[in-house]
């Protein structure tokens, strides 16, 4: 037991002190570790809802929440993965991400010559800058740059010629 000071008053010994201090950091360090672990489930909550609300003209729509990967500086996000099919042949993938950190902003993002993009890495600088991204492949899946075989069909032209554009757009 403390003793007493000349006043009557418990004297703590510094040790006492720094163990009652050191485990009410531990507390509040346990708190914040819960209050994290609840928000972050709520955040995957949230992103799994995305898709279960629906999203008009969409199959296979799929959402998950995606870790924080400093290594290719980008935030923690959900993605969210669709097929929109506007029109009988059209096939329109698209990929939309939202930074946990969103700063209330969409960025576009395109592929380049023929091709549609939608990588994380090309998401990757826009979300760091919190951005909500959108992405599609213009209604064909091909990544090769120059190839343009599918533009024989009427459909697909469309899509990557301004629909694609639209629906991602109307769909993020």
């Amino acid at each position: 037991l403390p003793g007493k000071n000349e006043k009557g008053s418990p004297i703590v010994k510094p040790a006492l002190w720094a163990a009652g201090l050191v485990l009410s950091c531990a507390a509040a360090v346990g708190i914040v570790y819960f209050q994290r672990e609840r928000d972050a489930a709520a955040l995957v909550a949230q992103c799994q809802a995305t898709v279960s609300n629906g999203m008009p003209g969409a199959s296979g729509a799929s959402a998950q929440w995606i870790a924080a990967d400093p290594k290719a500086d980008s935030p923690a996000h959900c993605l969210v993965k669709a097929t929109l099919s506007p029109v009988a042949g059209s096939t329109i993938g698209v990929a939309i991400r939202l930074p946990e950190d969103w700063n209330g902003k969409v960025l576009g993002l395109g592929g380049g010559g023929w091709a549609g993009n939608v990588t994380a890495a090309a998401a990757a600088p826009g979300l760091a800058a919190g951005y909500a991204t959108l992405q599609t492949d213009g209604g064909h899946p091909g990544t090769v740059v120059w190839d343009n075989g599918w533009a024989a069909n009427p459909v697909a032209a469309d899509d990557f010629a301004w629909r694609a554009v639209h629906e991602m757009t109307v769909a993020g």
